[in-house]
């Protein structure tokens, strides 16, 4: 019997299709392993850092944080995220956010408001985009954890894009001192 209320190989097939990834054996078999870790990591707080290095398991940026700026790998122009050296003051909210959501303590009790808020979290971790790579597929990790601990399902539908870009419109604009 599957110990998860899905196969994780299933969850990684809907993601890498959804976020139009090639994943190699190694890396797929790395995303199954972050999945699982995820699933088994009940109530704690995960280390974001830990998660990363399961994730992205082979990559030599596993598990650290960026030094740099990003580059787009389609383009090779720069993409516009934080400066890397603001990435742990950044951090400290995005983990204050998600001790939160883990333990209510937002106060968010109907199921729409708690899935908000998990996604909220989780996008908020996307805009601060603290890894070179990865970052999707760790912070959707992290949006499946929340909710699991709120008593929501996993999922692998996420919000629109647009959504998302305009809290990363949002996010620049309150934190533009750090870009």
């Amino acid at each position: 019997m599957n110990k998860y209320p899905f196969f994780p190989s299933e969850y990684v097939a809907v993601m890498a299709a959804h976020l139009n990834l090639s994943l190699t054996a190694e890396s797929r078999k790395s995303y199954v392993n972050a999945v699982e870790y995820v699933a088994l990591a009940g109530k704690r707080r995960i280390n974001l850092q830990e998660l990363h290095s399961v994730l992205m398991e082979g990559e030599p940026t596993a598990g650290q944080y960026r030094q740099s700026v990003v580059i787009c790998a389609v383009t090779g122009r720069v993409k516009e995220f934080p400066q890397a050296t603001t990435i742990p003051q950044l951090l400290y909210s995005f983990t204050t956010a998600y001790r939160n959501a883990l333990s209510k303590k937002a106060g968010f009790q109907n199921p729409e408001q708690l899935e908000t808020q998990a996604w909220l979290v989780a996008a908020g971790g996307r805009c601060l985009h603290p890894f070179v790579i990865g970052n999707t597929r760790l912070f959707c990790l992290i949006e499946n954890h929340i909710r699991i601990q709120v008593g929501l399902p996993w999922t692998t539908c996420f919000r629109p894009q647009e959504q998302f870009h305009q809290l990363r419109a949002m996010y620049k604009k309150q934190n533009e001192e750090h870009y």
